[in-house]
């Protein structure tokens, strides 16, 4: 029997319910346990349509034998038999059910990636999974469950911009700063909790936080975060970042052509990002790999995981 950690998420209809059918259904699978869940989270959505409303996430832990090309279906099957639409990405759900974890297994298929790419900078991911399995190690960056939500709370509001292309890398840190500079000054904050707790018969709590002041948001290229890594520097310009966004675009060329900085020049980077499977070593800390070709979308999930840190932005 191997112990999974998955992450369970709604904003349609009766959350609560739907969170309480998907856990029973799960528990209900053949050669399957469930051992424990977290309590509920509200979380304001951070993508997709606008008009969402609020998300209610949680976590559970089981126990199964089956292997992971079997629950992973069979939990498709949950999200459908509870009224799940797979329309448009990211839109409102009656219920969504991930594989975060599958003991310390490392999956990466068309079909299923586990770890789950994007749990690491996932604050509404962590939060509740860190309740139920905090010790559990993530088995590519080595930090347990617990570490990487302390380093989402206690790192500087920092993001690190990188690319094998550094024009690419420039042209999206200036996209990202002019994200940040329109909701510093487009009117009144966005007043966004950053995480909430359902207690029953008080509704949602949320911690206060005092940190809301927009990301520095730098560049640097896999050869710098290599080298300074391997010489353990540390200093006011190399903090390890609360999040490092890597840009990985299979034709460079016409995507800086598009972007309008084909005359711009770059060193060639000596890292091989495509080989490099362990965040730990380059120490980057949570990685968000982007692999659009479209500008559109490339800004879509890099603003989109920068509201995963830090949801207080709009």
């Amino acid at each position: 029997m191997t112990r999974c950690v998955l992450a369970l998420g709604t904003n349609l209809g009766d959350r609560e319910r739907n969170l309480a059918s998907a856990c029973h259904e799960v528990d209900a699978l053949p050669s399957c346990q469930l051992l424990a869940r977290s309590g509920w989270h509200g979380t304001a959505p951070i993508g997709g349509t606008t008009g969402q409303g609020e998300f209610l996430n949680g976590a559970v832990l089981i126990e199964t034998s089956l292997p992971p090309a079997e629950l992973a279906p069979a939990l498709h099957d949950i999200e459908a038999k509870l009224g799940r639409q797979r329309v448009i990405r990211w839109d409102a759900r009656t219920i969504d059910i991930d594989v975060l974890l599958y003991g310390d297994q490392i999956l990466d298929s068309p079909e299923l990636t586990i770890p789950h790419p994007r749990m690491g900078f996932r604050r509404f991911v962590l939060e509740p999974a860190v309740e139920i399995a905090g010790s559990m190690l993530h088995p590519i960056s080595g930090w347990t469950m617990a570490s990487l939500l302390r380093h989402l709370r206690e790192s500087p509001r920092r993001v690190v911009v990188t690319s094998n292309q550094g024009r690419l890398a420039g042209w999206l840190q200036t996209k990202l700063h002019e994200f940040c500079s329109a909701a510093e000054t487009g009117g009144a904050k966005k007043n966004v909790p950053q995480t909430g707790v359902l207690q029953p018969g008080r509704g949602i709590e949320f911690p206060h936080s005092d940190c809301d002041r927009p990301p520095v948001i730098v560049t640097k290229s896999p050869d710098e975060i290599a080298r300074r890594h391997a010489a353990d520097e540390q200093d006011d310009e190399h903090v390890r970042p609360a999040l490092t966004i890597w840009l990985d675009v299979e034709d460079a060329d016409e995507f800086a052509h598009s972007v309008g900085c084909a005359e711009c020049t770059t060193e060639e980077s000596h890292v091989d990002w495509s080989t490099c499977t362990k965040v730990e070593p380059l120490g980057l800390g949570p990685l968000a790999r982007i692999t659009a070709d479209d500008p559109a979308t490339v800004m879509q999930e890099a603003a989109a995981a920068m509201r995963c840190v830090w949801p207080d932005l709009p």
